[in-house]
């Protein structure tokens, strides 16, 4: 970085051409300065390594790879990376200057939001996420501290893949994963990497904090956080907020499932959602201005009472000393400086009385005063148990049944409550309400046609509808390519549960020439030998004749191949047949069989000795 000179003041100024002007904001990673671009002479924001991680070499790496990818992105709800670069130790990314506010400042003067506001600047972010993981890129860090408000109303988040530098620095070190825990998906909190769908799990955090003002997890430290994440479902946003939509409601629900693959696959499956929701929105800006022009009207209320409170006293004591200088009756001024009765005086006579009144007739009236101050109970356990079983354990209680939502469970059967606000065992007054979320039994999955799939295709296809894919066995097929799916069990229409298995078999390709034994036909006469042959696989082919008067006529005496060789199916096995008479028994036979060279007066014919 490079001091300047100018007009006695100093001005810093990056790689000759970023003019730094004045800080706006820090995190724990880097802090964000308000700059000047002096080549194009536009204004931008220039982010700047902290120092304590300058000297890390990984980390700066990964700083400059993720930065660099994100200036791949060009979208009009993600705020542009114009430049990344180093000068000396000081590392930084130069980005689109955005005029505005931050959502999480929008949050705090307004919330909670209209639901209709709020779906609109959750559907823009959907964009800006959508644009990004069709691109391979995952932002890792949705937090409404990187969702920027533009002075026009457009929605903008910046920071994209820089979380993951962030990830190579330990917790303790940098703070920026403790101070994202609040909108962390489970499987971060776990450890594991994340996704495009711990993106979406993380937009629904920001939505559930825009439509009720809260958090759905807090905790005395971020490691508790965490592991609320983990553990705990979300309460509902019609608790806090009951001018919510059931159907933005919903919504919240599918993005904060523990469950990746429960949740919306993709941002633009969201996006399909919120759009609707989002008709008619006011724009974030008018919330802006509407939150402005209420403080200056406090402000000037504020101003013009104590104007006139001062008017009031400066003519009163006007008044007094102008009589007195007259010199008006005696007594006068002393009536005049005492107190004198006003109507708010008179109106705290009429309510003490009224009070006074009120507390007679408490007095007398026990069930009056347990109506005004009803009693401390203690909140039943409900959960596990049926609607109407429930209803009448807190009936029991003085308390009533507010059914909040019915949600899938694969814990919990159908009409089964399994979860409740406030919680059991705890403290609350008589005849108030628990809000209990009611299961509606597993979530059953129409199975998909996997057959004639390749075994990735088949296994992709069943994610992406909840299911697993198990291969239980293979086997050969003339039509089914190998390794693609020649049946599926369940079959395709029939339903199971989420996260059910689905078991295939494949197919092995074409069956390999099947390979026999050849059996020993020696000895048999040629009508047997030929049925034992075909009945085996084999076929009968040349016949010869033979003349062994010392065996019986129409025997065979010898075959080709011999007994017991591997051969495949439909082979020919060559017979010698032992003829005494004048004729052969067959058509197709030969007098003689081939000459082979065997040694002199040896019986032996290919290879086998007579017996």
């Amino acid at each position: 970085m490079v001091i300047r000179q100018r007009g006695g003041d100093q001005v810093n100024v990056l790689a000759q051409r970023y003019r730094l002007e004045e800080k706006i904001g820090a995190g724990g990673m880097a802090e964000v300065y308000k700059g000047i671009d002096t080549l194009l002479g536009r204004p931008v924001a220039v982010k700047i390594l902290r120092a304590q991680y300058a000297s890390d070499l990984e980390f700066v790496r990964r700083f400059r790879r993720e930065a660099r990818a994100a200036a791949s992105l060009t979208h009009p709800n993600v705020v542009n990376v114009y430049d990344v670069g180093s000068e000396g130790d000081t590392h930084y990314i130069v980005m689109e200057y955005v005029e505005g506010i931050t959502l999480k400042e929008l949050i705090r003067k307004a919330a909670p939001l209209p639901p209709a506001t709020a779906a609109l600047i959750a559907a823009q972010v959907a964009e800006a996420l959508r644009h990004a993981h069709q691109r391979g890129l995952v932002h890792r860090d949705i937090k409404p501290h990187n969702i920027l408000i533009t002075s026009d109303g457009r929605v903008k988040v910046t920071d994209f893949g820089i979380a993951r530098a962030a990830a190579s620095v330990t917790m303790t070190e940098t703070g920026i994963v403790l101070g994202s825990v609040h909108y962390f998906s489970p499987e971060q909190a776990r450890g594991e990497p994340a996704t495009a769908v711990s993106d979406i799990y993380s937009l629904g955090v920001v939505l559930f904090e825009m439509l009720t003002g809260h958090l759905p997890f807090t905790g005395e430290s971020p490691v508790a956080v965490a592991l609320q994440h983990i553990q705990q479902e979300p309460p509902s946003v019609r608790y806090w907020n009951r001018h919510v939509p059931r159907r933005l409601e919903q919504v919240v629900e599918r993005c904060l499932q523990k469950d990746p693959t429960r949740r919306y696959q993709d941002a633009g499956e969201l996006l399909a959602d919120l759009e609707p929701l989002a008709a008619g929105a006011e724009p974030p800006t008018a919330l802006v201005q509407r939150g402005k022009d209420e403080e200056e009207s406090q402000l000037l209320a504020g101003r013009r009472g104590e104007a006139a409170e001062a008017t009031r006293r400066f003519s009163a004591e006007e008044e007094l000393a102008g009589r007195d200088e007259a010199g008006g009756p005696p007594g006068l001024q002393e009536t005049l400086e005492a107190p004198i009765p006003s109507r708010r005086r008179t109106w705290w006579w009429v309510g003490g009385l009224l009070a006074a009144l009120l507390l007679v007739g408490v007095a007398v009236s026990g069930p009056l005063l347990n109506w005004f101050f009803p009693e401390m109970v203690r909140v039943p356990d409900v959960v596990g148990l049926t609607v109407e079983d429930a209803r009448q354990r807190l009936r029991e209680q003085r308390l009533r049944l507010g059914e909040e939502t019915h949600v899938f469970s694969d814990e919990y059967p159908a009409g089964v409550i399994i979860s409740q606000d406030p919680v059991a065992n705890t403290r609350t007054r008589a005849n108030r309400t628990v809000w209990v979320r009611i299961s509606k039994g597993p979530e059953l999955i129409e199975v998909p046609d996997v057959v004639g799939l390749t075994r990735r295709q088949a296994e992709a296809l069943l994610a992406q509808k909840g299911l697993q894919a198990r291969v239980s066995g293979y086997e050969f097929s003339e039509r089914i390519p190998q390794d693609s799916v020649i049946t599926q069990s369940p079959a395709a229409g029939s339903y199971v549960e989420r996260g059910g298995t689905v078991d295939i078999v494949l197919s092995q390709g074409v069956p390999p020439p099947t390979q026999l034994t050849v059996p020993d036909v020696r000895g048999m006469s040629l009508v047997d030998a030929q049925a034992l042959l075909e009945a085996q696989g084999f076929q009968v082919g040349n016949i010869w004749s033979d003349f062994r008067p010392e065996l019986p006529d129409g025997v065979v005496t010898e075959q080709r191949p011999p007994a017991g060789e591997q051969l495949e199916a439909g082979w020919a096995v060559d017979l010698i047949v032992n003829q005494l008479g004048e004729t052969l028994p067959s058509e197709g036979t030969t007098t003689s069989p081939p000459q082979e060279s065997t040694p002199e007066g040896s019986s032996d014919f290919f290879g086998f000795s007579l017996p």
